[in-house]
């Protein structure tokens, strides 16, 4: 069986006992026995801030499924990076890739996370042995091709204003946590990250991010963000286009 390549890897029984158990959908309705097969495929996996999972255009080892932590996938040219989405908990990564030969994108951990992995052959032999789950992979897979089109089309209609607002609300959404400030993003961002989510400049996205804090719709302290006032965000952006929050934050 085949690992990724310096990560320290054991057997485990986590899945019973954890909260997120069955979380990622494709899984979620299999009966016990299934599970209980699956689970035996799996192993896990832990990553500290920095640690890259995998990288873009390297034979595929399997199937990463987020137990705790974010990881973000990324591609790159000679000059540019763009993130592509960010996993949590209930996330898969290189689901996408199981039918190629390389990964399509470089999965980076954001901060300390725990996966479980699922090599590829054991992953294509549980998809033989129960089909039905193809359907189910097949339909997760067009949400995120959805949402792929989605950020495609802000990032050639969209003002900057309006992308960096609509990125800021939905990471608000999926990761924010209400305080007497406002709405704190429990997810640690650069200005860099949150320029290559929106497709922009590190230059433009740190000064747009300005303009938002001196205009109180945002506070930011090195890589911590508030949100202050969600309706004047709100009011920047047009409503349309959720799939990109439900398939790429």
């Amino acid at each position: 069986m085949m690992f990724p390549a310096g990560q320290a890897v054991h057997r485990t029984s986590t899945c019973p006992s954890c909260p997120n158990s069955k979380c990622l959908s494709v899984f979620a309705d299999l009966d016990q026995d299934a599970w209980r097969e699956l689970q035996g495929h799996m192993n896990r996996l832990r990553y500290e801030t920095g640690d890259v999972l995998y990288r873009e255009k390297t034979p595929i080892f399997g199937v990463y499924i987020v137990c705790s932590g974010q990881v973000k996938l990324t591609q790159r040219d000679d000059k540019h990076r763009l993130i592509l989405k960010i996993v949590g908990p209930s996330g898969a990564l290189g689901e996408e890739d199981m039918f190629n030969d390389v990964y399509s994108a470089t999965a980076e951990a954001l901060e300390p996370t725990q996966v479980m992995f699922l090599p590829r052959e054991q992953f294509l032999a549980f998809m033989q042995a129960y089909p039905e789950l193809l359907l189910k992979l097949a339909a997760r897979l067009s949400l995120q091709v959805k949402g792929f089109q989605a950020k495609v089309m802000e990032a050639a209609y969209e003002e900057v204003e309006e992308r960096m607002a609509r990125i800021l609300l939905c990471l608000a959404n999926r990761y924010g946590s209400e305080n007497g400030a406002g709405t704190e993003l429990q997810l640690k961002l650069s200005r860099a990250d949150l320029a290559e989510l929106a497709g922009i400049s590190t230059e433009t996205a740190i000064r747009t991010l300005r303009q938002f804090t001196d205009r109180g719709l945002i506070d930011l302290h090195r890589r911590q963000i508030v949100v202050k006032d969600r309706d004047a965000l709100e009011a920047l952006v047009e409503p349309f286009m959720s799939e990109m929050e439900e398939t790429l934050y």
